[in-house]
């Protein structure tokens, strides 16, 4: 679809609803973008038989096991959202032994904190919870919405990488267990894309707006 608005043309995937906010975005001569169209290419490469899975899971416990030196095999972010409580799952169904490490911010849901119990108490598995200093994490929110970034999960998903890497060394664990769902939710486009991982930044929102 186009729409033209102070003669910028706007418009609008046919089969999607990304449009030209994304710079870099191109549409075929039937009006569907390029973003549709490598879904299209990828998503058949994620299903597989129930053999299929057998096969990729017995090889991937194989390498995992191969990394092992201590107790745990792994190490496992647990969120208690879908992500995380199905690898979780998968992780004790294969036979693993990963150490659970649960990042709590102070906004965990009654749901997540119900989810990570319960597949604590089934499966067996050892659980860390990391509570991160509230005042401290507090006043780099505070920074982050004053300074008017369009990302302020920028700060939890930057604390949760470091402090499982943080637990890793610290229990010498080489493996660290992660999924997410590419048929449902896989990234942005490149032109939207910053550097979550920039500790620099972080602290230079925080010099500037916070106390």
């Amino acid at each position: 679809m186009l729409t033209k608005r102070e003669g910028v043309i706007h418009k609008i995937c046919t089969k999607c609803i990304m449009d030209t906010s994304d710079p870099n975005i191109e549409f075929d001569g039937d009006g569907v973008c390029n973003h549709c169209r490598t879904a299209e290419e990828k998503l058949p490469n994620y299903h597989f038989t129930v053999e299929q899975e057998k096969v990729n899971l017995i090889s991937l416990k194989e390498k995992i096991k191969h990394h092992q030196i201590g107790e745990y095999d792994s190490i496992l972010g647990l969120s208690g959202g879908v992500d995380s409580s199905y690898v979780a799952y998968l992780a004790m169904k294969m036979g693993l032994n990963p150490l659970c490490v649960h990042f709590d911010n102070g906004w965990n849901s009654d749901t997540a904190v119900k989810n990570i119990k319960n597949i604590i108490n089934v499966k067996g598995c050892d659980l860390y919870t990391y509570v991160i200093d509230w005042p401290e994490f507090r006043d780099l929110q505070r920074a982050f919405f004053k300074s008017g970034v369009i990302d302020i999960e920028m700060l939890t998903d930057h604390a949760i990488f470091a402090s499982l890497f943080k637990i890793r060394r610290e229990n010498n664990i080489k493996i660290v267990l992660s999924g997410s769902n590419y048929a449902t939710e896989q990234g942005i486009p490149n032109a939207w894309v910053w550097p979550k991982m920039d500790l620099r930044n972080i602290k230079g929102i925080q010099k500037r707006f916070g106390d």
